[in-house]
């Protein structure tokens, strides 16, 4: 019975391989980054917030979703701010440059490689006090438009869908201090994924592989991908 167990088991695993590469031609974020296959497919999409500008109209929910590219190969995270009854939602993905071999198994083959979450209830607010904060910031930054960042960068994304209207805002180091931005950590105050953050500096080599992120004109979405 163990060597069927096991042939099953093994199955399940070629299986989920195959789901994945079947998935190739489906592009567009819908609602988790954590599988490896799947956040190679999306990530675009997601850093881009194409389901948030999707959603984006007059008397909707207000949404903001923050990306950090600490260096792609060294560490990502995102952080997803939604209201909820009597407060709001953080939902935290990250990983540092290391997989957690201690994930690996047959029932979850990625997940040395998978995205720690953690979802996190924080006051109106806390909540405030975050958007406050990405403002003020917002307001000293450069405009999205236009900006170009690598893979081998370090920058934060932000797409918001506030009071119906959509909008990008980019920091990318150096043009930006990161390390002074006000809204980094209150996000890090409630970020209970246990994966450490590396601020932004500077990084001789390991460019290899890497891939590039552009905003469009209107700053409301990514071109050249």
């Amino acid at each position: 019975m163990t060597g069927i167990w096991r042939i099953r088991k093994f199955g399940r695993w070629l299986a989920v391989l195959a789901l994945a590469a079947g998935l190739a031609g489906c592009t567009t974020y819908r609602g988790e980054t954590g599988n490896p296959f799947e956040r190679a497919l999306t990530w675009f999409s997601y850093i881009g917030g194409e389901d948030i500008r999707a959603s984006c109209r007059v008397n909707g929910i207000d949404r903001y979703r923050f990306v950090y590219n600490g260096h792609y190969r060294l560490e990502i995270r995102g952080y997803d701010l939604t209201p909820v009854g009597g407060g709001a939602e953080l939902t935290v993905r990250a990983r540092g440059p290391g997989g957690n071999v201690k994930r690996l198994s047959f029932d979850e083959p990625f997940g040395p490689w998978s995205l720690e979450k953690d979802v996190a209830r924080i006051t109106n607010r806390q909540a405030a006090l975050i958007v406050r904060s990405l403002s003020d910031d917002a307001a000293a930054a450069l405009p999205a438009a236009g900006q170009s960042m690598q893979s081998y960068d370090f920058f934060w994304i932000v797409s918001a869908c506030s009071q119906g209207r959509f909008r990008l805002n980019v920091f990318r180091w150096p043009k930006t201090d990161m390390n002074a931005l006000a809204f980094v950590p209150l996000l890090l105050e409630h970020d209970g994924s246990g994966v450490p953050f590396g601020k932004a500096r500077d990084i001789e080599g390991m460019q290899q592989y890497s891939f590039g992120v552009a905003i469009n004109a209107a700053g409301d979405g990514l071109v050249g991908r």
